[in-house]
């Protein structure tokens, strides 16, 4: 049972949030970051909702495949973009079609770094089609690479160094 304090904390987070948006002069937080910052902290909450009802089995056996799964389909479609548009990141479908200016290649770097610990997962627990997530895995690490975010490499190598971490603590049980 999650102590209602937490519930509060988050809620509390998000007013803070958009009230620094709206009342902020040097509005140097943007319309953008207010809309994560609440989809993050609202995802938070229905995830302890869903397990307070008892209902994780279907976030746990759906999610990570539609999460790994978009994020190939993602790099496929920004697979086109990098090709055809002035552009010399890839920002997989994080852009703006209106403007040739628009492109949010770090945005999409982390997005990767969301997925590909979960792909991880997923071929790791997988029975059957292990080469179809494997191949997923690279696509999305090629697409992460041609973002060229920094700071994406050294979150990277951040998740390999705890997921080589755990490896050991799994290995020495």
């Amino acid at each position: 049972m999650c102590p209602s304090w937490i519930r509060g904390l988050a809620l509390g987070a998000i007013a803070w949030t958009v009230l620094s948006y709206i009342t902020s002069p040097a509005k140097n937080y943007g319309l953008d970051e207010v809309l994560r910052t609440t989809f993050y902290l609202l995802t938070f909450l229905w995830i302890i909702r869903l397990r307070e009802q008892g209902k994780m089995e279907w976030m746990q056996q759906n999610l990570p495949k539609t999460l790994v799964v978009s994020g190939i389909a993602a790099s496929a479609v920004g697979l086109f973009v990098y090709l055809f548009q002035p552009v010399s990141r890839f920002s997989g479908t994080f852009f703006d079609p209106r403007f040739d200016t628009d492109y949010w290649p770090n945005a999409w770097a982390e997005y990767l770094l969301i997925a590909l610990p979960i792909a991880l997962a997923c071929i790791v627990m997988s029975k059957e089609k292990r080469i179809r997530w494997i191949a997923g895995l690279v696509a999305m690490l090629a697409a992460l690479y041609l973002s060229y975010s920094r700071g994406g490499m050294l979150a990277l190598g951040g998740e390999g160094f705890i997921l080589l971490i755990i490896g050991a603590i799994q290995a020495l049980r």
